[in-house]
């Protein structure tokens, strides 16, 4: 074979390799269309079926309605929080009931927290005031039942409310500033030394009313050594500040305590007392932090015959 022969072999054989690489190459690119296609299928096929699926899961949403309100006896019910008695701490829960079949002498009752209630009808509906503690944290309307002579018919409710939600105010204090403790003297007494400023801050639901004023005490030994009033830094709609600010030195003896209280007096009178911060002095003359035994802050709450109505979690 001569050179020719040779240069044409290798201009063949190039010439099939490059028609070969132009050929995957357009296939590569096939696929990738292809590749895509497929993906848009899939993706137009996950969205009608998840269109579909909606649309049954509605339609059995519906039909579930449906049946549960054929099934149900009663035509409506609603229950609402009343007027309040603030100074006594106490609510009227409104109930309004109408069932779907009565008579002029059908009797109504509701049971709430495992005590039954009778319900009046006022010619349009069954009703009733019920009364109910204002700082409860929770109360379940469990059923209603229907007595006509002999013949008892009855309904699940499960409604909860959280009258103690609807009106308790949510209240937090700190301190900033600086301290210092711990000097001994030689009756022993120890000395807490502060200076800074002790903020409160407040929130509150638009039944609450507001605030009248804010007071922090300090107690040794549980006497009250420091009263202060404090200053309103910011009032807003549903919400307030207050700032006492304190440069104080104070004597603890061994084995007693000083403790911080604040005390926040709604518009109605009643008052939120909790302790911001607590100390025991021990015997040696150092101070130890005191925390409430289950971990959370609480409040109480007086009325202005200073009668506890409340005393519990100071935000829950």
């Amino acid at each position: 074979m001569d050179w020719k022969d040779k240069f044409m072999k290798i201009k063949t054989q190039t010439l099939l390799i490059l028609i070969v690489i132009i050929m995957l190459s357009y296939i590569i690119m096939e696929i990738g269309v292809i590749k895509g296609r497929v993906s848009s299928v899939e993706r137009n096929l996950s969205s009608r079926i998840s269109t579909v699926e909606s649309q049954i899961s509605g339609i059995t949403g519906n039909i579930e309605r449906t049946l549960e309100e054929e099934a149900s006896i009663l035509a409506y019910s609603d229950f609402s929080i009343g007027e309040k008695e603030i100074k006594d701490g106490t609510f009227k829960l409104q109930v309004r009931i109408l069932p779907k079949e009565y008579s002029s002498d059908t009797k109504g009752f509701i049971i709430m927290d495992g005590q039954e209630y009778a319900l009046e009808y006022d010619g349009k509906e069954y009703t009733a005031e019920i009364e109910q503690e204002l700082f409860d944290d929770y109360l379940l309307v469990e059923s209603v039942k229907f007595v006509d002579g002999s013949t008892t018919r009855s309904q699940g409710i499960n409604y909860g409310i959280n009258p103690k939600e609807s009106f308790m105010p949510y209240m937090y204090a700190s301190f900033a500033g600086s301290y210092s403790s711990g000097y001994k003297y030689a009756n022993e007494i120890t000395d807490y030394k502060r200076q800074g400023d002790i903020i409160v801050d407040m929130s509150y639901p638009s039944d609450f009313g507001g605030i009248s004023s804010c007071n922090y005490y300090v107690y040794v030994d549980g006497e009250e050594v420091n009263k202060q009033t404090a200053r309103i830094d910011y009032s807003g709609t549903n919400s307030l500040s207050a700032i006492v600010s304190e440069d104080n030195t104070y004597y603890v003896p061994f084995g007693k305590n000083i403790k911080f209280v604040i005390e926040v007096i709604d518009v109605n009178g009643l008052r939120y007392v909790w302790t911001m911060e607590e100390y025991h002095a021990n015997d040696n003359g150092n101070f130890e932090a005191i925390y409430p035994e289950t971990g959370v802050e609480t409040v109480n709450v007086y009325n202005q015959e200073n009668e506890l109505l409340y005393s519990g979690y100071l935000n829950g």
